[in-house]
């Protein structure tokens, strides 16, 4: 991780050092390794450095190339960065010699736009090509690393923040209120991949280009998962044989230039095969302990992933740090000091990620490895055995529906009960269904609008009920094709992209630089050719991944059932430890809290009647609580 910014000025106004070197200084977090600062009379590009490579200890940004007349800032790291030098023609270098924004420049040298196309890894980067007037910006595959921009007023800016943009800029911007109302709403975090809190800014969605040339924006998308040729294998070991070796290299990329590696440890499968072959990579090849961190219930007994936790723990060579909600007192003042400079409101849900990221700092780690998000990358939807049925493989979806039933859901629910859903799900005309669908919705909507905290005048004047209609009416059930478009559909959702910026936002707080092995670009290419029984089988989710799992941690782990959300219980005690704190910062923005919250939900208070209603005003809380710290973070507009 690391901060990148840039601005060119389009109306014969000169670049304004004082201003710039001002936005460098605020995102300090993000780089703390050092600043550099390239400009000529009307273009600024500037870089804070995070050094987690061996390479960039030898990297010095932004980098003006004099013979090709480019300069480039970027927070990037390459993981094909052998193939790239090869391709380049550079053998006679060593590998650590070459920084990563090197290798980025060189490829866009060769290749133009297209350069995008032969990089593997987590990047954004801007090149400023002064023989053209042209700047060149692009982001990663899936949007591990933050892109924000804005072209107001004659100037055009970007930077890894958009916080830093509206703050420092001196340009005026505005909040946009509908995206205060998503905040408040159910479902909206993933309204799109595109806005940001503020009117005036945007956000760069993944996959795509960015070119500024004459005053004109032009974006493209370079890539989209695609069906790959399908994976045939003879057998089911050779399926895991050829995941292992790619999921192996994906951890192996994003445990280089760290010498004990730290890992957001869960009890799930996912986070779980991470951690197992960290271990082993480690072990094997560096000689160093894996740091495993991790959220645990007060009571074992009770949590199963609690339970799961212990296991790992226990299963291998790891320094595991350990920490439970009553450990949260320990660390208040610190980890809510992180919390109060949330960059969106959604952070605030993110308090167990708060701790951990920052107990990893002060344990000395820039990178955290994670398992975000197995479930997109290496599952389907539990509904598959509608797809089977539609296909007419009716002793397959019946033997799917029972094992489901029996395996995964522990005989919770009856296999009879479950046929007649997915069977009337199957064939059920889809002219029907969306007769249903359409009687449906207004119940739905008003559901909607009942669960949301936003205040009913506030909620007409953004919209909020079309807002609702339109991410609802996008983001429905489609007939796709299976597996491959299901899966498609799963990798391409709003949701992943604004999951992972989450984790980076939080992370960067620390100077923590988040990495999703499961997410690695091969693993999703290897996942868009196999055949749906490798994803789903025996009513297991993620099943290929179970097994690549089971060479490395406990099969207990491995073939666990359910799920349990660990975080919430951390999220709940920030909010009864500092609920007075966060009561005074709704006094300090009354006037803006009675025009946009329910007025029954701004007392900040946690009900004592009943457990299940004081986990709802929980939630309600966890909402209102995110909203005002980053209103006190905003006065300003």
């Amino acid at each position: 991780m690391s901060g990148i910014l840039g601005t060119i000025q389009t109306m014969g106004n000169r670049f304004d050092p004082n201003t710039f070197k001002a936005m460098l200084d605020s995102l300090h977090q993000r780089g703390p390794d050092g600043i550099g600062l390239w400009h000529n009379h009307i273009v600024g590009l500037g870089h804070r450095m995070l050094r987690t490579t061996p390479e960039a200890h030898l990297e010095k940004l932004p980098w003006h190339d004099v013979e090709t007349e480019c300069v480039i800032t970027s927070d990037a790291r390459l993981d094909n960065r052998r193939e790239l030098i090869g391709a380049l023609g550079k053998h006679n270098f060593k590998m650590e010699s070459i920084p990563d924004s090197s290798i980025i420049l060189r490829s866009y040298q060769k290749w133009g736009k297209n350069c995008v196309h032969h990089l593997i890894g987590d990047f954004s980067f801007a090149i400023w090509d002064i023989n053209k007037q042209q700047l060149f910006c692009a982001r990663d595959f899936l949007g591990v690393k933050p892109f924000y921009y804005c072209f107001l007023n004659g100037l055009f800016l970007f930077c890894s923040e958009a916080r830093v943009i509206a703050r420092y800029s001196g340009l005026p911007f505005n909040i946009n209120e509908p995206r205060i109302a998503d905040s408040l709403t159910p479902h909206l975090e993933g309204y799109d991949t595109i806005s940001t809190f503020y009117k005036e800014i945007f956000k760069l969605s993944p996959a795509h280009t960015l070119v500024f040339k004459n005053n004109h924006v032009q974006i493209n998308r370079y890539w989209q998962p695609e069906p790959q040729e399908a994976n045939v294998f003879k057998s089911d070991d050779e399926y895991r044989e050829a995941l292992t070796e790619i999921l192996t290299r994906a951890v192996a990329d994003r445990c280089r230039g760290e010498k004990a590696p730290a890992v957001l440890l869960s009890g799930g499968v996912d986070s779980a095969a991470v951690m197992g072959i960290a271990q082993y990579f480690c072990r094997d090849i560096s000689g160093n302990i894996v740091h495993g961190y991790s959220g645990s219930s007060e009571d074992i007994s009770g949590c199963k992933e609690s339970r799961m936790i212990s296991v790992l723990s226990g299963s291998g060579e790891m320094n595991h740090h350990l920490y439970t909600p009553n450990n949260l007192s320990e660390h208040l003042d610190p980890v809510f000091d992180l919390v109060s400079q949330l960059h969106e409101p959604f952070d605030f849900g993110m308090i167990l990620h708060f701790l951990l990221y920052q107990q990893a700092a002060k344990n000395g780690s820039r990178v955290m490895l994670d398992g975000v998000d197995g479930d997109i990358a290496a599952s389907l939807p539990s509904s598959y055995p509608t797809h089977l049925l539609r296909q007419f493989a009716f002793k397959t979806a019946w033997h799917e529906i029972f094992a489901q039933s029996h395996n995964f859901l522990a005989g919770k629910v009856s296999p009879y009960k479950q046929l007649l859903g997915y069977f009337l799900s199957a064939f059920t005309p889809q002219i029907l269904k969306e007769y249903r669908w359409r009687l449906k919705l207004p119940a739905m909507m008003r559901e909607y609008l009942a669960d949301s905290v936003a205040a009913e005048p506030f909620a007409e004047k953004v919209g909020l009920q079309d807002r609702l209609l339109t991410f609802e009416r996008t983001h429905r059930k489609q007939e796709l094709s299976f597996p491959y478009e299901v899966s498609l559909n799963r990798v391409q959702h709003p949701f992943l992209t604004v999951g992972l910026e989450r984790y980076d936002r939080v992370a960067s707080l620390c100077s923590i630089e988040p990495r999703h092995p499961l997410l690695d670009k091969r693993v999703i290419d290897f996942h868009m050719g196999l055949p749906w029984n490798q994803f789903m089988r025996e009513g297991w989710s993620k099943f290929l991944l179970r097994r690549v799992a089971e060479q490395f941690v406990p099969r207990e782990v491995c073939w666990r059932v359910g799920k349990e959300h660990m975080g919430w219980q951390f999220t709940k005690k920030m909010l009864q430890l500092k609920q007075d704190a966060i009561y005074q910062q709704i006094l300090l923005q009354d006037d803006k809290v009675k025009k946009m919250i329910k007025s029954e939900f701004t007392s900040c208070r946690l009900r004592k009647d009943g457990d299940n209603k004081e986990s709802q005003q929980t939630a309600i809380h966890t909402d209102v609580a995110g909203l005002v710290l980053w209103l006190n973070n905003n006065q300003e507009l």
